[in-house]
């Protein structure tokens, strides 16, 4: 099923419900009684919430819902909700709702925002719970399924214009979203470096953006020798780091996006047990978060520059394989001593984010699915972030809470630096084991990025999220591009 379009419809127009399959109504959250909150409603839709409400025993209270059948053709869902709300929950009672109603097949419905005051905040909950859940993964090998009916999506509400501009920008980020999901679900000899890159190239001939790619080769001759270290790995030499960008006119500020893409990880030499390495093609997600982010800036005329770095190989067992105990240097001349093959995204991360930062950018951001010990920190229910500048921990904790995509700062004190000093390096890649990898990986990586440029990094931990989460109802969650776009607006309006 296809959304085909998203009608905003003034409330003066008031719509028939008979022309439609399905209604979601939002109602304020009982302070009163149901019968005075829903004296505005039409006779017939009155009585049947209240029927249902009565025999559900539903109070009417923050995030309780209802759905019933009006009639043989038309199915309707009530949730009632405050301002008080936030917005994951809110996210998360979208994603409840809709289900409900789409299970029953609808293909035109109603979003009837005309009761409550916070009518923006629903449309872009809904709207992004519908446009989510609105993606497929198409399964290999299977023949072409007869196409679906288009969706038609209609919203009403008191001002019609703030709506239309909330509900476009919610579609433009929900898609950015699904771009995530649907790169991260790729099979690993599918989307390998060289298909990877060369849809990337597709993609920013589309957009109509400059890309450069830095390969193998040139990488070689640069000395970037953290990057290489894990590319050699592989036989077909097809890894590179690729730059895109975005340059409006008149732009004043610049963004840079930095974006581990391991396409694969089987660990290098160290080599993964079978449970850990399955499911290893999604260690590419933070480069789709950056490419996502940038389709969306670019999508929707960020006022700004923004420069995208995707780091992308896999890590291979082989003869050239990287190995502990080996020292490289990295292209800002640091000497690394390895310690464990498969602290693979720091190393191709090290070089992208020390030439990323030649882009002197007033914010730098970088993702990637780079610990399993940010998962046993903080669960798969938020991510991790790090930053060298603590003056930003509250901006990303409220872009977090505001956007729905929650994230937690952690520290990133000089002292847990000490484990990474190396007797015959300038620094250790990691631990053999124990510590706090993921608080030292961040370390790790500041140590790549110039202290002149405000740098935010994210421990993708919520990337995966069995059962879904917020409006994401699939275990492969897209998670990032709502935080990504509030982190970079609200950074900017500062």
């Amino acid at each position: 099923m296809t959304v085909k379009s998203c009608r905003v419809l003034d409330e003066k127009s008031n719509p028939d419900l008979e022309s439609y399959d399905a209604v979601l109504l939002t109602l304020p959250e009982l302070g009163q009684s149901m019968d005075e909150v829903l004296e505005p409603i039409p006779a017939e839709l009155k009585d049947a919430i209240m029927t249902v409400a009565k025999r559900a025993d539903c109070k009417g209270k923050s995030g309780d819902s209802l759905s019933f059948d009006l009639s043989p053709t038309l199915r309707v869902g009530v949730v009632f909700t405050s301002e008080k709300r936030n917005t994951f929950q809110s996210l998360s009672d979208a994603r409840e709702l809709l289900g409900k109603v789409k299970d029953g097949g609808a293909k035109n419905l109603l979003l009837d925002l005309r009761f409550v005051k916070n009518a923006e905040g629903i449309a872009d909950v809904f709207t992004s719970a519908l446009v989510v859940q609105d993606y497929k993964f198409k399964k290999y090998g299977t023949k072409e399924s007869k196409q679906e009916k288009d969706f038609q999506w209609d919203v009403v509400g008191h001002d019609s214009d703030a709506l239309s501009a909330v509900v476009k920008k919610a579609q433009a980020t929900a898609e950015a979203t699904n771009l995530v999901r649907h790169l991260s679900l790729r099979a690993g000899n599918d989307l390998t470096p060289e298909t990877y890159i060369n849809d990337v190239r597709d993609m920013a001939k589309e957009w109509n953006v400059d890309v450069e790619f830095y390969d193998f080769d040139r990488l070689l001759d640069m000395k970037a020798g953290a990057f290489i270290a894990v590319a050699q790995g592989s036989p077909e030499h097809d890894a590179g780091i690729l730059k895109l960008s975005y340059e409006p006119d008149g732009a004043s500020k610049h963004l840079v996006l930095v974006g581990k893409g391991i396409t694969y990880d089987t660990g290098g030499t160290n080599l993964k047990s079978a449970g850990s390495m399955f499911g290893m093609h999604g260690d590419m997600g933070g480069s789709a978060l950056a490419l996502a982010s940038f389709q969306l800036a670019v999508k929707e005329a960020w006022p700004y520059r923004v420069t995208c770095y995707l780091a992308i190989s896999d890590n291979s067992i082989g003869d050239r394989a990287y190995r502990p105990n080996d020292v490289v240097v990295a292209l800002n001349g640091k000497s690394i001593e390895v310690v464990h093959t498969d602290a693979e995204g720091r190393m191709v991360l090290a070089d992208t984010l020390h030439l990323a930062s030649k882009e002197k950018a007033d914010l730098m951001l970088d993702f990637a699915t780079l610990t399993g010990a940010c998962v046993g920190a903080i669960g798969t229910t938020y991510s991790g972030a790090f930053t060298n500048r603590d003056d930003l921990h509250s901006l990303i904790i409220e872009a977090g809470r505001k956007s729905g995509e929650r994230v937690w700062p952690f520290p990133l004190d000089e002292d847990f630096g000490e484990c990474l000093k190396s007797d015959i390096a300038d620094l250790k890649q990691c631990r053999v084991s124990g510590g706090v990898d993921h608080i030292e990986a961040a370390y790790f990586l500041k140590e790549f990025v110039d202290d002149s440029i405000p740098w935010i990094h994210i421990d993708l931990a919520a990337s995966e999220n069995s059962g879904g989460l917020a409006h994401v109802g699939t275990e492969c969650t897209g998670y990032g591009v709502r935080l990504v776009s509030q982190i970079t607006q609200d950074f900017f309006s500062k």
